[in-house]
């Protein structure tokens, strides 16, 4: 489990102040290691005197983290079973790997000293990875977050890679978040780039992920499930790509997207971009969103079985909307769409198939080349337009204010 880094995997560090001599020196450090052809370490907990036989263990491994920290080392944790009694922190460092051996096999067990608090801590941590294990929760005083990723005042956080990792039960809520992006206290610094890859998050009170914050910006995530919990993926001014990510009874919506809290923090907000995802068996919606300017692009969704009263997508953004090549279809009584962010909004619809009764424009609605089953009533709002072309089957079946243009 030896591990070279690569030049691939160091960005520019930030422009500014002391904080960027320090990254610099970290930077030409691990350039000579490469350049010298030294692999980094590998600190086995098990030989640091972690038994893995669900005893707690949180001491060796913090233990590992710190002299890891140095110089970006690898901490292996062996298959086993290992309590963890509170957070494991990984702060102003770059290069760490925590690494397992499945997530079948090497299992963090958080105890109830954990409640409200990450059972893995990352701040001001560049260049970071979890791998190859699970995260648990506990039902009676669940964590915070499996994993957690903050910045403190002057700092800066980047490129954390969360790869085959499993957490939260499969069985009962044990977890708020599963993996979260916060944002400092007062001080929106870069906290972004995270890269997931096939991560399971099950049963969870809030969030699957969080991203809070304008600049928690540019993560991807693909693959993975996310299931049995209120939010697929919740934001406040953050944004992501995902492609891939299978979402499974969801009960609030796969993706809610409100606006920023923290009025001090910057509040633009970067493109949102979702690819090949699927969604079944929850009973939430497919999308909500505050009123903020937001600019979502989703293509090739698949959304079916969703059967509760509140709209399948519910876009309140002053922003912009692209769906795409996507099947909206038996949804029970989740089968309107909702557009009402005001004239300023675009929602531009393009060779989907839906199965809908009903839409509200407040905004711009463009239809092209899509199938419309259950010919859906559209209720606009004053000033609202809606532009159809080339719709393939079925039509709007009733406007309630001025007419709808078509364009052939």
């Amino acid at each position: 489990m030896k591990n070279v880094k690569t030049f691939n995997e160091i960005i520019a560090p930030p422009s500014t102040g002391l904080f960027k001599c320090v990254v610099l020196a970290q930077i030409f450090l691990l350039a000579l290691t490469i350049g010298q052809g030294i692999a980094a370490a590998e600190i086995n907990v098990a030989n640091l005197g972690a038994s893995g036989n669900g005893s707690d263990a949180t001491e060796v491994i913090q233990e590992a983290i710190n002299t890891a920290s140095v110089s970006g080392d690898t901490v292996y944790i062996p298959a086993g079973t290992y309590g963890i009694s509170s957070t494991l922190t990984i702060s102003n460092t770059m290069g760490v790997r925590i690494m397992g051996d499945g997530m079948l096999a090497t299992m963090l067990q958080p105890t109830n000293a954990l409640a409200g608090q990450p059972v893995l801590r990352f701040v001001d941590a560049m260049h970071c990875t979890v791998e190859a294990m699970s995260i648990l929760g506990d039902t009676n005083a669940p964590p915070s977050a499996g994993i957690e990723s903050d910045t403190q005042t002057g700092g800066e956080a980047t490129h954390l890679t969360v790869r085959d990792v499993h957490i939260g039960s499969l069985s009962v809520a044990s977890i708020v978040d599963g993996i979260s992006f916060v944002a400092g206290l007062n001080d929106d610094a870069n906290n972004d780039m995270g890269f997931f890859e096939n991560v399971m998050i099950y049963n969870y009170t809030h969030a699957g992920y969080s991203f809070v914050g304008a600049n928690s910006l540019v993560h991807t995530i693909i693959g993975g499930i996310v299931g049995y919990g209120p939010i697929g993926v919740y934001t406040e001014g953050g944004s992501f790509k995902m492609t891939g990510t299978h979402f499974d009874g969801v009960t609030q919506a796969d993706f809610d997207f409100e606006n920023l809290i923290n009025s001090s923090l910057t509040s633009y907000q970067h493109p949102i971009d979702i690819v090949n995802v699927s969604s079944e068996s929850g009973s939430g919606s497919l999308l909500t969103t505050g009123t903020d300017p937001m600019y979502i692009s989703m293509t090739n969704l698949d959304e079916k079985f969703a059967p509760n009263s509140d709209p399948v997508i519910n876009f309140q953004s002053a922003g912009v909307l692209y769906l795409s090549n996507s099947q909206l279809y038996m949804l029970g009584t989740s089968d309107s769409l909702n557009f009402s962010g005001g004239t300023s909004q675009v929602v531009s619809l393009t060779n989907n198939y839906f199965n809908l009764s009903s839409m509200s424009v407040s905004g711009h609605l463009l239809s092209t080349g899509n199938c419309w089953q259950g010919n859906p009533t559209i209720t606009k709002a004053s000033g609202a337009l809606v532009t159809e072309s080339n719709d393939l089957c079925g039509t709007f079946n009733t406007v309630s204010s001025a007419s709808t243009k078509k364009k052939k």
